[in-house]
């Protein structure tokens, strides 16, 4: 058989044969299946003002279109909310935010809940998000150098260049 169409209700086929004394039977159940691949900062470090890019993936393992997909991001006390028309079976879909942080913290926490129609339940996850001073770092000097300010403090040479920036919290 060829299952044709939307496919957007949980169902069942069922199929007998027949064939004289010998009888077979068999059925397939169509689902709904969503799952929470991956979620989290795409950076876990972020300056107070610079964007906070925030993603998860959500998985259609089951065989029906899971419609009207949407994540709540959370950050702190802040709310975004993404949606997606749907996700076709065996498929995977990216939904992303952003937030621009206030204040530093060494652990913002940060979530996910997803929904969709037809799907029983939520998805949930958490992660976390370090939130560091906002400093103007002075060009790289593309040699070796090592200097101490009062907000940073730079070690570099012609390959490398590590800025520790003074945080409020350490």
């Amino acid at each position: 058989w060829t299952v044709r169409g939307g496919r957007r209700e949980a169902c069942r086929f069922e199929v007998t044969a027949r064939a004289g004394e010998i009888e077979g039977h068999s059925q397939l159940e169509l689902r709904y299946g969503l799952t929470l691949r991956s979620f989290g900062p795409v950076t876990p470090v972020v300056a107070v003002g610079e964007p906070a890019v925030v993603e998860c993936v959500l998985e259609n393992t089951g065989h029906l279109i899971v419609a009207n997909p949407v994540c709540e991001f959370t950050l702190a006390a802040e709310t975004a909310r993404q949606t997606l028309p749907a996700i076709p079976p065996g498929r995977t879909s990216l939904l992303r935010t952003v937030f621009l942080p206030k204040e530093q913290s060494p652990r913002i926490k940060t979530g996910v809940t997803a929904t969709a129609d037809g799907v029983a339940g939520k998805l949930t996850a958490e992660s976390s998000l370090t939130v560091g001073a906002a400093v103007a770092l002075p060009k790289a000097t593309g040699q070796l150098n090592a200097g101490v300010e009062k907000e940073f403090a730079v070690l570099e040479n012609s390959h490398l260049r590590l800025a520790f920036r003074r945080q409020a919290f350490g």
